[in-house]
């Protein structure tokens, strides 16, 4: 409990002083608080096409190069948000291996951190929000009812700050936050996806298959 109190303010902490993520941190958080919520889908995706390799030892991210040059392929629009916010090089993102939870962790919590880490600039272009400090937490609402309880009070500690900053910056995100959750509502899992194959797919067709359609109101492209 003492815990759950201290993580909390310390994520209020960091918001109030920069608005930016310490993405170190941000990984301890939702380790803590995802407790036992994602055992049975973690279950499920080892036994997936993606989970199997993972579980191999493989990455999404070995592949990426053979699509940078498809155009209109979900591989193509990430290459296109990499290049947006992270001036072409692909994210740098912390190594699980380096989450203070990982050390306890089973090998399917190992690969499935992995697979995480690997995909969340992907959810980004699925869902259409940059990541900007707002966007991260539009993105988490989207997508919090699959990605474990560690999001969700994220999710419910961002709208906090976002009322304290004052009622027209409320107003504003609570419309966003509106439609991010009524899109949300009706994606499918994503994270069962096979995604080795679907990097080279259509991002229409991707997003159809997925139910993922993109936010009108916020869209990285834009922002």
């Amino acid at each position: 409990m003492f815990k759950d109190i201290a993580l909390i303010f310390k994520l209020l902490s960091i918001q109030f002083k920069s608005g930016n993520y310490d993405t170190t941190f941000i990984a301890k958080f939702i380790s803590h608080f995802n407790r036992n919520s994602l055992d049975t889908t973690m279950r499920v995706w080892a036994v997936t096409p993606t989970g199997k390799r993972y579980l191999e030892g493989d990455s999404i991210m070995n592949d990426l190069s053979q699509y940078k040059d498809t155009e209109g392929t979900l591989a193509r629009e990430y290459y296109d948000f990499m290049e947006k916010y992270y001036y072409g090089k692909l994210s740098d993102a912390i190594d699980p291996k380096d989450w203070e939870a990982v050390k306890k962790a089973n090998k399917i919590q190992m690969a499935y951190g992995r697979f995480m880490v690997d995909l969340h600039d992907f959810t980004h272009v699925l869902t259409g929000y940059p990541p900007t400090p707002l966007g991260e937490v539009l993105r988490i609402e989207y997508l919090k009812h699959l990605e474990g309880n560690g999001w969700k009070v994220i999710s419910r500690v961002g709208k906090m700050r976002i009322f304290l900053n004052g009622f027209k910056e409320a107003y504003t995100s609570h419309l966003l936050y509106k439609e991010a959750r009524q899109l949300g509502k009706f994606s499918k899992n994503y994270i069962l996806a096979d995604w080795f194959n679907i990097l080279g797919e259509d991002i229409n067709k991707v997003r159809e298959n997925l139910n993922t359609l993109p936010t009108t109101k916020y869209h990285w492209r834009n922002a």
